[in-house]
């Protein structure tokens, strides 16, 4: 990683939660023009010993539309609301956003009521599937649990509830929510992005390699 580009995330998230608001969504275009490899993440997560999750939540933030950006950005600047946050689709955000707006997030009792808003988000039945989702959807039930597996393995392996998450897709039951094949459709970009779900000739499983080919153009 250049010395500036160090120096400018490192800037940021050392004030990214007292920065005007030009100033934030400045550093939000920055992002958004520039590359952000797997490397860089493992170097800025080191160096300023934050875990990775504060920098490729704002790598996505930054791929939303000005509107949506300005929305969240009005409503929160943490990472533990904005990681959440980007889990869900648009129109429960904004509804979650509006109910959620004058909050005192000082307090447990709100923070609670947020994550259980955010959770019925994630379970409702949706037609939301993204062409990404759609992917996902065709993916092979017993692959999603294989991968669960190997996912130990990776530069930044997923934490366990999102392991579990990922293994209810390989069930045979009824259909699963949009919301979470989505979901799932990004946990595989971003390991592709960041080279834990690769080819065959890469070094990948057989399940990781169908994984890269499902996904793969989606991650360039």
């Amino acid at each position: 990683m250049k010395k500036n580009d160090f120096k400018a995330w490192r800037n940021f998230v050392n004030h990214q939660l007292i920065i005007n608001k030009k100033e934030y969504l400045n550093f939000l275009s920055y992002v958004k023009s520039s590359v952000l490899t797997k490397d860089n993440i493992i170097f800025l997560s080191d160096e300023l010993k934050m875990d990775p999750i504060n920098f490729t939540t704002i790598k996505r933030l930054s791929q939303l539309e000005k509107s949506q950006i300005n929305k969240i950005v009005q409503f929160t600047r943490s990472i533990d609301f904005l990681s959440p946050l980007l889990d869900i689709p648009e129109q429960d955000r904004i509804r979650i956003i509006e109910k959620f707006d004058s909050n005192d997030w000082g307090t447990s009792e709100s923070r609670e009521s947020f994550y259980k808003e955010i959770d019925k988000a994630r379970s409702k039945k949706t037609n939301n599937l993204s062409p990404e989702g759609l992917l996902a959807e065709q993916v092979l039930k017993k692959v999603w649990k294989t991968i669960s597996k190997e996912s130990d393995n990776w530069v930044f392996p997923m934490e366990d509830k999102d392991k579990k998450r990922l293994e209810k897709l390989s069930i045979h039951t009824n259909r699963k929510k949009d919301t979470e094949y989505n979901w799932a459709a990004g946990i595989c970009i971003n390991a592709i992005k960041f080279g834990d779900i690769c080819s065959l000739e890469d070094g990948g499983s057989e399940s990781s390699d169908y994984l890269y080919k499902h996904f793969y153009q989606h991650a360039t």
